[in-house]
């Protein structure tokens, strides 16, 4: 009974973090380009540098595959093929959010000014992304690729969400900072 209780209730908090995602829009203020081209230089964001992550989850060409009865096998291997394209993506996505928590925590740790807004609004966006993602990737496993297209703008968005809100606390610092900041950062990733 306990079980159920907990698996409804796990339930019941997915669906109001998918809906407030799902209603929630860009971010008011943007960061400065060149912090968010610094996060993302020192960073290395495999996944939110992929342009195509909304073609990869789209199911157009597989239609149209699909529509010619000589070209089902095709269609088949093609819609294999794009799923692990499409999990390969979402673990590249899964892990910016981990080297990107990780970087804001090195922003914190270094002396950069965060409030307890900020910290909590850092927490937030990472588990948002982490459940989404994770939830795509079952998605993707179970449906296949094209069963949630619609995904893939809204995934890149909460990496990009995240990746600006690392560019807000590294814009705190004195820009001449930022390369002993890149230095230290790549120096305790070795």
């Amino acid at each position: 009974m306990i079980q159920i209780l907990s698996l409804v209730l796990l339930g019941a908090i997915l669906f109001f973090v998918f809906l407030k995602i799902a209603i929630q829009g860009p971010s008011a203020s943007a960061p400065d380009s060149s912090a968010v081209l610094a996060v993302r230089q020192m960073v290395h964001l495999d996944g939110l540098s992929f342009a195509g992550g909304q073609r990869l989850l789209d199911d157009r060409e597989f239609q149209m595959l699909n529509a010619t009865a000589e070209l089902r096998e095709v269609a088949a291997l093609y819609r294999k093929e794009r799923q692990a394209l499409a999990l390969v993506w979402i673990s590249l996505l899964l892990g910016d959010v981990h080297g990107l928590w990780r970087f804001r925590r090195f922003l914190v740790r270094s002396g950069v000014p965060a409030t307890l807004h900020d910290e909590i609004q850092i927490l937030s966006d990472a588990l948002q992304a982490m459940v989404f993602l994770s939830f795509l990737r079952v998605i993707v496993l179970t449906f296949g690729p094209f069963a949630f297209s619609g995904a893939a703008r809204n995934a890149q968005g909460m990496v990009e969400k995240m990746s600006n809100a690392s560019a807000h606390v590294l814009d705190r610092l004195p820009r001449h900072g930022w390369p002993e900041i890149e230095r230290n950062w790549h120096k305790g990733l070795a």
